[in-house]
């Protein structure tokens, strides 16, 4: 009433700013306020009036949706009093719109009860948005925005409070500003932006949870150690909180894995065994966590890397290249290659061994001779294969000392003699000649003592010269073996500028990459090696004659061909494998759709490469078995002949339109 009543009061006083009524007429009467007002906002209330100046008109009345409109609770209609030259003024209030009071207004002026004229106008509610924009984020200061729009209509003030947990609500901000700047150090749980809009201040709110990004923050450790079994699946969990995170997980070799919280690994196999970092990131920042991934299971087969002999005694430096972390015990057995007697069988154990990790395992066999020697790798999950190889072990070295009754040469009797005649002739002469009871005289007794004397030097230079005579003997021998050795590690079938040649051209043919090499494919060759090149190349088989003293089969070469790869399978994996056994020349993949899954592998010694084939033929790399093959140039070229045949003939019947078919 009080709106009606101060819109009435402008009424009268702003005719200036009203339209004159025509005279005779029945007419809306407007202020500026009420005809914005035709467009209000659910429950804002407004005037308007309804004029007649026309003497025959009786009364008015107001009707809605052609309802007759009466006082009521949403609704207030009275008449204004107006000077009696001025005619008649009917106002019309609704006090709060909606949607019951929106439609079609008419104001219909009778005349001895009858309607004699009428008038319409549309109320339809106003459109409006408001809405409360912006984010929170930890250790920052961030701002907030009470966004408003309406057609015709301006906001003149914004009020901002907030709330939290639904306690009493604190005024942050009254004045003429959109804006709210937050300090994250005092937020609250809900924000409200209040907004007064012209030209009856009516209030418009809006509620909103502001989205508040807190730094990610670890809820374990940084580092986590996990041990699973071959074969098995494992999840592994971000422990990382926050707002709004999103999760990236990634191998060591920097791999994307998956975006979610938990990264699941199905049928794992030992090349699964890493790091992996998990990194959850948000506004606010990023926070990450390793995960150190061990696959255990049962040991794989021992490689013997050295093996160093004496008489009497064997010292094998024996690893495994898998698992780690765990305790093995090798298993050795020593028998007599010539009979099969068992010489003897150890266990050694060996806590938190470590993949790769050499031990050294001491023998004993005094008696030497041909012995095999077997090893077996145990863990708590089981045994890996058995291992055989045969040493040749020399004796202990042992003297038998005998009387020697023999007299010596005449060279050393003369000095013998000479030096008792000597010491004889020094004798004093003055010495009185005393016999015992045995019948010899002092003299004699003494030239007895000096005789004896005499012989035992004698007999202990003869012990020292046959010792020397017996070392230069076994020197001797050891050098001839060594030569031997050498020599017949020399003659093994090693890759040679023909080998080379086919590796390349295989290569180039059958696209294998290039970019996996450690050093160039160029043979070292007699002419163009250096003398450095040969003494490496000779302590090198000298290594290898002392590792094992046996003669390989002449297809053994240094060169291996390998099929059945997993396709996803990297350098840096087959490194991991292949280069257990010795250092590696080279590794080229195949590349191309017919070669991928083969590879070729060289090694720079041939007893690693002879190793690397018995012990990785049939290893399971992610369950595929591998085949390892010894490269056959020979069969190589005629398969390359044969397909430069064929192309050939090809082109030949390509250039002079030879059809072999239609000929039959």
């Amino acid at each position: 009433m009080f709106l009606s009543h101060f819109l009435f009061v402008d009424l009268l006083i702003g005719l200036t700013i009203i339209s004159a009524p025509v005279q005779g007429s029945l007419v809306w009467v407007y202020t500026p306020a009420s005809k914005v007002l035709l467009q209000p906002y659910p429950g804002e209330s407004f005037t308007i009036y309804c004029f007649t100046d026309n003497s025959s008109h009786d009364s008015l009345s107001f009707k809605l949706n052609s309802q007759t409109l009466s006082t009521n609770d949403n609704i207030t209609i009275e008449t204004v009093p107006l000077p009696s030259h001025a005619g008649k003024q009917l106002q019309l209030t609704i006090n709060a719109f909606g949607m019951a009071t929106a439609g079609i207004l008419t104001c219909q002026a009778h005349s001895d009860g009858s309607v004699i004229q009428e008038i319409n106008e549309s109320i339809t509610g106003q459109n409006y948005s408001l809405s409360i924009a912006g984010f929170l984020i930890e250790g920052h200061t961030e701002s907030l925005h009470c966004r408003f729009y309406s057609p015709g209509r301006n906001a003149s003030g914004y009020t901002w409070r907030g709330r939290s947990n639904n306690s009493q609500e604190f005024v942050l901000l009254a004045g003429n500003s959109s804006v709210l700047n937050v300090n994250f150090s005092l937020i609250f749980d809900e924000y409200s932006c209040e907004v007064s809009v012209t030209p009856t201040n009516f209030k418009l709110t809006t509620n909103r949870t502001v989205t508040a990004y807190f730094i990610p923050k670890l809820t374990a450790n940084s580092t986590i150690a996990s041990t699973v079994l071959i074969g098995e699946s494992i999840t592994l969990h971000c422990s990382i909180t926050g707002t709004d995170l999103k999760y990236t997980w990634s191998r060591q070799d920097g791999v994307p894995l998956s975006s979610l919280k938990a990264l699941t690994l199905h049928n794992v196999c030992y090349t699964s065994t890493g790091l992996y970092r998990c990194t959850a990131s948000s506004l606010a920042g990023n926070e990450s966590q390793i995960h150190y991934l061990t696959v255990q299971g049962i040991p794989s087969s021992p490689v013997i890397t050295d093996a160093v002999t004496s008489p009497g005694s064997l010292v094998l430096r024996v690893r495994t290249m898998y698992p780690g972390d765990t305790n093995i015990r090798f298993i050795v057995n020593v028998t007599n290659v010539s009979d099969g007697s068992i010489i003897s069988s150890t266990t050694h154990h060996f806590d938190n061994y470590q993949s790769n990790d050499i031990v050294n395992i001491d023998i004993s066999i005094p008696n030497g001779g041909s012995v095999s020697v077997s090893i077996v790798t145990i863990n708590q999950y089981g045994a890996s294969d058995n291992i055989i190889q045969v040493f040749t072990i020399d004796p202990i070295f042992s003297t038998t000392v005998s009387i020697i009754t023999t007299s010596v040469t005449a060279s050393l009797s003369a000095s013998i003699s000479t030096t008792t005649g000597s010491i004889i002739t020094n004798t004093p002469t003055s010495t009185p000649q005393t016999v015992d009871r045995s019948g010899l005289s002092s003299g004699a007794i003494a030239g007895i003592t000096i005789s004896i004397f005499i012989i035992l030097i004698v007999f202990i230079i003869l012990f020292a010269l046959q010792h020397l005579c017996l070392r230069k003997k076994y020197k001797k021998s050891a050098s001839d073996k060594e030569v031997t050795a050498l020599g017949n590690t020399l003659s093994i079938p090693s890759a040679s500028n023909e080998v080379y040649a086919a590796i390349v051209n295989v290569q180039e043919n059958v696209a294998y990459s290039q970019r996996h090499t450690i050093t160039a494919a160029n043979p070292p060759t007699g002419s163009s090696t250096t003398p450095a090149k040969k003494k490496q190349y000779g302590k090198m088989a000298l290594a290898a004659a002392r590792r094992a003293n046996v003669r390989l089969p002449p297809e053994v070469n240094r060169i291996l061909y390998v099929r059945n790869l997993p396709f996803e399978v990297s350098t840096e994996e087959m490194y991991d494998i292949f280069g257990k056994y010795g250092p590696i020349r080279q590794i080229r993949l195949g590349i191309a759709p017919n070669t991928r899954g083969t590879a070729f592998v060289v090694y720079e010694d041939i007893f690693d490469a002879k190793n690397a084939c018995e012990h990785l033929s049939g290893f399971n790399v992610c369950n595929r078995y591998l085949v390892v093959l010894y490269y056959q140039p020979h069969k190589a070229f005629k398969k390359m002949n044969k397909d430069l045949k064929q192309d050939q003939i090809e082109l030949l019947k390509t250039k002079y339109g030879i059809d072999l078919e239609a000929d039959k």
